[in-house]
């Protein structure tokens, strides 16, 4: 890991520069790609392009809402929020990560959100905040493992700020490669009878934004929330009426599944949020029996759990 790297706060925006031994490309996919931001700062559904809308569901019910102003490959960002109603301070305010080249594999990042002034009230809890996922963000390029929201190491160090997690704050994280493009595991995930043939179990849903549908014969239900094809299906999610213990009304989780193309075959992350705490061990051994395994035979013997 790097040793040259500097945290600041100045009077006017919170602004830090940060040294990663990671090619400004590397760093520019980590800041505008669904998968890259889940890895060191928090999941996330909609486009990193420039024009593109991102949404990123907290510890709160309503989402963070960010406009991508820019993103130029390899070398600028520049965000503003449009809506961020757990935090109103936010609103207005315009993230911007500069990328410069150093040497070899290795680049300077340097990030400052405007507006985030110490004028405003989170200014000392955002500013905690941002050099944590800044340290995670470094980390997630050059050792693999990064410490997102909801994360052991992002539980442990708001414990200790006394800003413990909602129950409704773990999540899961899982990846399976699949022997089938991404296009055949999209039209597997929104198809009943597909479905239903790789879980043995009945299945209705459709590849139709805003549908409701009914998965392990009733025991899960939900809506779709956001289908892209061949790229990514997000869901809210719940237990339903066939289940065992289903949930009180109104209460969901949100499932993002994304397909990454690796090779002739599909990298499946999912990333499975808000759900109650007191079923989190449960859902988590879950995934294996329900989700991963049945697809992974499904499209043959070359698919693996990773």
């Amino acid at each position: 890991m790097t040793s040259t790297e500097q945290f600041s706060a100045t009077p006017a925006d919170y602004q830090t520069t940060i040294r990663v031994k990671a090619s400004p490309d590397a760093l520019f996919d980590s800041l505008t790609t669904v998968t890259g931001l889940a890895a060191w700062w928090n999941p996330a559904t909609g486009s990193g392009e420039t024009g593109g809308e991102l949404k990123f569901v907290m510890n709160a019910p309503e989402p963070l809402v960010i406009h991508v102003d820019e993103a130029t490959r390899p070398t600028l960002v520049r965000w503003t929020v449009t809506d961020c109603p757990f935090l109103p301070d936010w609103i207005g305010t315009k993230p911007t990560f500069t990328i410069t080249p150093v040497d070899g594999d290795t680049s300077e990042l340097h990030f400052h959100h405007q507006g985030l002034s110490q004028e405003l009230d989170c200014i000392d809890m955002c500013t905690r905040s941002w050099n944590f996922y800044m340290t995670s963000l470094r980390d997630h390029l050059e050792v693999g493992r990064g410490h997102p929201y909801g994360s052991p190491a992002d539980r442990v160090r708001r414990e200790a700020e006394g800003r413990p997690m909602s129950p409704t704050a773990p999540f899961i994280h899982r990846e399976t490669l699949i022997a089938a493009p991404p296009r055949q595991v999209f039209e597997l995930l929104t198809s009943s009878s597909q479905f239903s043939a790789a879980t043995g179990m009945p299945a209705e849903i459709t590849a139709r934004e805003g549908d409701a549908f009914s998965i392990f014969g009733g025991r899960v239900e939900g809506r779709q929330i956001e289908l892209v094809p061949g790229q990514r299906v997000v869901q809210a999610w719940r237990f339903g009426t066939a289940h065992p213990s289903p949930w009180e009304p109104g209460v969901y989780s949100t499932v993002r599944f994304v397909l990454d193309p690796a090779g002739d075959g599909t990298r499946l992350v999912i990333d499975h949020t808000g759900i109650p705490a007191e079923w989190i061990d449960h859902i988590s051994m879950g995934y294996p029996t329900f989700y991963q395994e049945p697809i992974t035979k499904f499209f043959g013997p070359e698919s693996a759990v990773v």
